[in-house]
This record gives C-alpha cells, structure tokens and sequence, in this order.
C-alpha cells in the first residue's frame, strides 16, 4: 500500500506522534541488552498479585514502555519535508515517462 495518493502532488504530514507511545520511540537505535535485562529484572509476580487481572494488561504495556524510554532514543522529525514534496512527484513523472515509452 502507498503511503500517500500517487495521483495528487502533495503528501500528508507524518503522523503526530504521541509523547506516551512505544511509536514516538526509535526502535533501531535501541540498546536490546539492557531492554532485556531491565525486563527480566522486574518482578512481574508481584506485579500481577498486586493488580487486578483487568488493570494487569495496561500495567504491563506502562512498565515496559517506561524502561523503553530509558534505553530508546525519541524519533527525529524528518528535516526537510518540501525536499521529499518534490521529490516524489519526480518520481512519478521519471516512471510515467519510462512507461510511456515502451
């Protein structure tokens, strides 16, 4: 699927990531290892004994996403946004022409 319409030459804006989410986080500049042994060290018995079987599901996803934020960086906004509004519409147009001349 297109990320944007192919046949308009203007693009949408990136998506207003939340400040609370695992999407604001850049996963590919991630330090796994301390992630990982962070995770393993939580006691997640006692958090279970601790919390209602209903409320567990949130805690957990706020515990993990609170040591994600420790150890991920935030995602950079994109620098120059009207390079890449010109840039796909000469995409399209290089691959129009192409097609139409075969």
């Amino acid at each position: 699927f297109w990320s944007y319409n192919r046949c308009s030459f203007t693009t949408p804006d990136p998506p207003d990531f939340k400040e609370l989410s695992f999407r604001s986080l850049d996963f590919f500049k991630a330090d796994y290892d301390s992630i990982s042994n962070k995770i393993k060290s939580v006691d997640w018995d006692a958090l279970w004994e601790a919390s209602e079987p209903e409320v567990f599901p949130e805690l957990f996803t706020q515990t993990v996403h609170q040591i994600c934020v420790i150890y991920c960086p935030k995602k950079i906004p994109p620098k120059n946004k009207q390079a890449s509004l010109v840039r796909i519409p000469s995409r399209m147009k290089r691959k129009l022409q192409k097609e139409l001349r075969d």
